[in-house]
């Protein structure tokens, strides 16, 4: 698995089962304490565009410093501002139709992972 990391780990390096998460969503990520005189970096929206404009699209998922995670299925379920990163969530992925948006700052994403290898 290709990960962006920024100072987290998610739970399934910790031990917790595949596919745990809250409320049906997948497995959150938690903040691990960064070592000794090392800084977090910042996500910047710039890293999130080069995951989006891939060529072919790899779907990822996208980690906040709150344990939440949300999984982007395609480029069409992000939107990218300098502030804020609006992200689509759908019951059904395929449809391409949310259900609803969570908008989210660059500074709370600390990973990115890619959920499967390009087909």
């Amino acid at each position: 698995m290709i990960a962006k990391t920024f100072g987290v780990e998610s739970s399934r390096e910790v031990g917790h089962k595949k596919g745990q998460g809250s409320q049906g969503r997948a497995p959150s990520c938690r903040l691990k304490r960064p070592a000794k005189g090392c800084k977090l970096a910042r996500m910047r929206p710039e890293d999130i565009r080069e995951l989006r404009d891939a060529q072919p699209f790899v779907p990822f998922r996208i980690c906040l410093t709150d344990g939440k995670s949300y999984d982007v299925p395609d480029r069409d379920f992000v939107m990218i501002a300098r502030t804020v990163i609006d992200i689509g969530i759908a019951s059904s992925p395929s449809s391409g139709v949310y259900d609803q948006i969570v908008r989210v700052s660059p500074l709370h994403i600390v990973r990115v992972e890619n959920l499967q290898a390009a087909a």
